[in-house]
């Protein structure tokens, strides 16, 4: 099945933001954010899709450790065990792509030399695993990264969180008793006048 922005959850005003800022050129450097064992991939392939339909004649490079983007507009690099993200990197830098995406930034050394190529390409997407945009600038501190070297090069975070949605058929209108909200509410009551 097909998706786009819109079945993951974007609501119109998020979408309306990203056509305005983010899939609009150029743009430095956009890092897609989510907690490990969430899997923030499936957002940057859909935003790749999209930039691939509106921006048809862009050329992309998709450089991951594993495939999992399927895009026919784009070349794709697999990195191999044996060599580094930088290795690609430099040789990417002679190819002129409009847009690259980095597949899970691991350290201080790969970040760097993302911000040094960012003035090769007009966008450079990548995933960074973090439990939310603040949350990923203070682990590129912690890494070493100036904080001037960030703002000069990271222009958007996007943070995303997983949910579960219930499929329709699934789905029960529940009516809670007025009861059982009494009770919530005494509760919350408690706890507020014991804190106090």
């Amino acid at each position: 099945m097909e998706q786009d922005l819109i079945d993951i959850g974007l609501s119109k005003n998020q979408r309306e933001f990203l056509y305005k800022t983010v899939l609009k050129f150029p743009r430095n450097f956009v890092l897609l954010v989510a907690p490990p064992h969430e899997d923030v991939h499936k957002t940057s392939i859909l935003l790749l899709k999209e930039l691939s339909s509106l921006h048809p004649h862009k050329k992309i490079i998709i450089l991951e450790k594993f495939k999992r983007c399927d895009l026919e507009s784009a070349s794709q690099l697999k990195i191999e065990q044996d060599r580094s993200y930088i290795d690609y990197l430099d040789s990417i830098v002679f190819r002129r792509p409009d847009i690259v995406y980095i597949d899970d930034v691991p350290d201080r050394k790969i970040i760097n030399k993302i911000f040094e190529s960012t003035h090769f390409f007009s966008l450079v997407i990548s995933t960074f695993h973090a439990s939310s945009a603040c949350d990923a600038i203070a682990k590129f501190a912690a890494m070493g990264i100036p904080k001037r070297q960030l703002a000069e090069h990271l222009d958007f975070i996007i943070s995303q969180r997983l949910l579960r949605k219930l499929c329709a058929g699934c789905l029960k209108v529940f009516d809670p008793v007025a009861k059982i909200l009494k009770g919530i509410f005494v509760v919350s009551v408690k706890v507020l006048t014991t804190m106090a």
